[in-house]
């Protein structure tokens, strides 16, 4: 999500006259997107902020916030930037640029796109973030926000106080979006939200789109038949009939979605995924933690009995899904039993990778209020702990890997190496040379970035597979 904003505010920065440098030092103007969960993020942005100081002290330089920052941070950071705005209110940053330098805007070349943003943002603040077209840092992947905004207050994290109330983006918005990104080459497109599975929840009913209108109808009467209710299911909808309609869009191309919600996965979703051409059974289920305890405390809606029900229906109608997961290390209150019952949830579902979190209390949010008990050498342990489970776990699931040919999305180069993922998101490093080649609908490749290809796999790790271009 702090990648999309950073293309729409890099477009407003284009379409008022001014281009990016990927030098910190060259920078006129520095933006800093900030983090929703950890304060380590926001203290390194203090850190940061602090030797931009010194610079300002010495040449013209221009700092500004933006992300999830709340109340509390803006007073004590707005002595350091010159700007502080919320991400949902776009028009804030172009009218500060335009004030700086008014003859930026009239001296840029993308006259037709400064209009266009000018149009975007005489809109609603609550609207003009998703007007912005942005300005993508890659021409084969792309991030597609689908709603901004969570209803969910987790109490370890900001967004609720930050970017407010969950606000969906209109479906027709959303579609005409990813065709005309497949339709210029880009290759794999990931959908974003807070929760992605409640998309749509705040739409009005009319808004459904006539395609989805008879199996929402089919849907109520299974509604009654199990006594489940028709808000929730309508909820669910939504983000069915999305993925359905973006699914039907023709082109080799891959699609995902970040992030979903246990409490929010429903059966006709999973439904849906088993069906789907264009996204891959790959599924981020955040798990947060397996005990009880715990996952109330940090009031997540679901319980360890209820994630794991999830997880098996996942697999007994999608036997070859991938599934990866976030964990919280040493969340206040996480005894060494409460930390056993995660490390049993990892062991029974068998993770294909773990983003693991040590607790980092963000001062407004609930969770900093509680007694943080959990020293940072027992976080370091269980952190070391749950890496070395998954590790062990890896080294001998990637080995079914070995000998197969699998679609690997070329994305990354280091030290003369190329890199990609398989459609289930595994890394390959590239054992021999790949041949840049010209593909349609996009500018001419000048090196193998962003080809999908076949790839045998060759080797493997816990963190990484190797293969060969055949």
């Amino acid at each position: 999500m702090n990648r999309s904003d950073a293309e729409r505010i890099a477009s407003v920065f284009e379409a008022t006259g001014y281009t990016q440098t990927n030098s910190e030092s060259e920078a006129d103007f520095i933006v800093t997107i900030a983090c929703s969960v950890r304060q380590h993020a926001i203290d390194r942005i203090y850190g940061k902020a602090r030797e931009w100081q010194k610079r300002k002290q010495k040449e013209d330089l221009v700092t500004i916030l933006s992300g999830c920052v709340l109340d509390k941070d803006k007073i004590t950071m707005s002595k350091f930037f010159d700007l502080i705005f919320d991400i949902n209110n776009v028009s804030k940053l172009a009218q500060f640029l335009e004030k700086i330098d008014p003859m930026a805007a009239s001296s840029s070349s993308e006259v037709k796109d400064l209009e266009i943003l000018r149009q975007s943002l005489r809109m609603t603040e609550s609207n003009n973030f998703f007007s912005i077209r942005p300005k993508f840092n890659s021409t084969f992947q792309a991030y597609i926000p689908i709603s901004t905004g969570c209803n969910n207050f987790c109490t370890y994290c900001a967004v609720p106080y930050t970017r407010g109330r969950e606000v969906s983006r209109p479906m027709s918005e959303i579609i005409e979006e990813v065709k005309g990104l497949v339709q210029n080459g880009y290759k794999e497109i990931t959908l974003l939200g807070q929760n992605v599975n409640s998309y749509g929840h705040d739409f009005p009913s009319a808004v459904i789109p006539s395609e989805a209108e008879e199996s929402l109808k089919k849907q109520r009467v299974m509604d009654l038949s199990t006594r489940r209710s028709t808000k929730s299911v309508e909820m669910t909808n939504h983000f069915s009939r999305l993925i359905q309609a973006i699914d039907k869009i023709p082109g080799d191309w891959r699609g995902y979605f970040y992030s979903n919600h246990p409490k929010d996965f429903s059966d006709e979703l999973i439904e849906t995924i088993s069906k789907l051409k264009h996204f891959p059974h790959y599924i981020h289920l955040p798990l947060q933690s397996g005990s009880d305890k715990i996952i109330k405390v940090m009031n997540r809606h679901y319980t360890q009995k209820q994630y794991l029900g999830l997880v098996k229906k996942i697999k007994n109608k999608i036997p070859e899904v991938t599934i990866t997961t976030d964990i919280i290390v040493g969340f206040p209150g996480e005894t060494e039993a409460d930390f056993n019952q995660t490390k049993k949830v990892i062991k029974e579902v068998g993770f294909d990778m773990i983003y693991i979190s040590k607790f980092s209390p963000r001062p407004g949010t609930k969770a900093a209020k509680m007694e943080n008990n959990v020293s940072q050498k027992v976080k370091e342990k269980r952190w070391q702990k749950i890496t070395d489970l998954l590790k062990r776990y890896l080294e001998k699931e990637n080995k079914k890997y070995v000998g197969m040919v699998m679609k690997v999305l070329i994305d990354a180069e280091k030290n003369g190496k190329y890199y990609g993922r398989t459609d289930n998101y595994k890394v390959v490093e590239l054992q021999n040379d790949v041949q840049p080649r010209t593909r349609l609908n996009i500018r001419k490749q000048t090196g193998p970035m962003g080809q999908l290809e076949d790839i045998k796999i060759t080797a493997s790790e816990a963190w990484m597979l190797k293969g060969e271009v055949i």
